[in-house]
């Protein structure tokens, strides 16, 4: 999937002709160019317009003898994009114990106890102006010390589409992951006597 219904064909491979008497036939000349049915995935029609021109003799051969396709068909398919989702903007909790990040455990400033939030996701791949957002404030640090961290979040099912997107169109991803911090916890000193 590319947003777009054009396809290239190649001349080798991807024509077949039939019809000529025996001994004779042709071949097409070069890559050709086609349109699906539409642009979106998933199995469909091909069509492409062929001229006199596409067409080169096998030895003995005279086409003026045939009328030649101008038009071919064929069934093809589109394969979805796939999309990556990372985590962004390098979410941060004190250090608790836990390698648990959600709306009781993280996020600091101006983001504190809400857990992840949408500026926190990025996915990529997406074509022209499609896109998504992600819902999902839990997340998980790959250890529970503090340091910078790997974070990452099952969002299986927390994507949601914007504008026109078509989520067809896409292999969507089921996890996130990127860095994250664990800040250390402050000790007091209580008073001395």
């Amino acid at each position: 999937y590319d947003g777009t219904d054009a396809v290239t064909l190649n001349p080798s491979t991807d024509f077949s002709l039939s019809g000529f008497v025996a001994g004779q036939g042709a071949s097409i000349a070069q890559a050709a160019h086609a349109s699906y049915d539409n642009p979106n995935a998933g199995a469909q029609g091909i069509t492409v317009g062929l001229a006199t021109s596409d067409y080169v003799a096998a030895g003995g051969t005279l086409l003026s003898n045939y009328i030649l396709p101008t038009v071919g068909t064929a069934n093809g398919t589109i394969t979805p994009a796939p999309l990556v989702a990372r985590i962004i903007n390098n979410p941060t909790k004190v250090y608790d114990t836990l390698t648990t990040f959600d709306a009781t455990t993280g996020n600091t400033g101006a983001n504190a106890g809400v857990g992840l939030v949408a500026g926190n996701y990025e996915i990529a791949g997406f074509i022209g102006s499609d896109g998504a957002t992600v819902s999902q404030a839990n997340g998980t640090f790959n250890t529970a010390n503090a340091g910078t961290r790997t974070i990452s979040s099952d969002i299986s099912g927390r994507l949601t589409a914007t504008g026109t997107t078509n989520f067809s169109n896409y292999i969507l991803p089921t996890t996130a992951s990127g860095v994250g911090t664990i800040t250390r916890r402050s000790i007091s000193i209580n008073g001395v006597t």
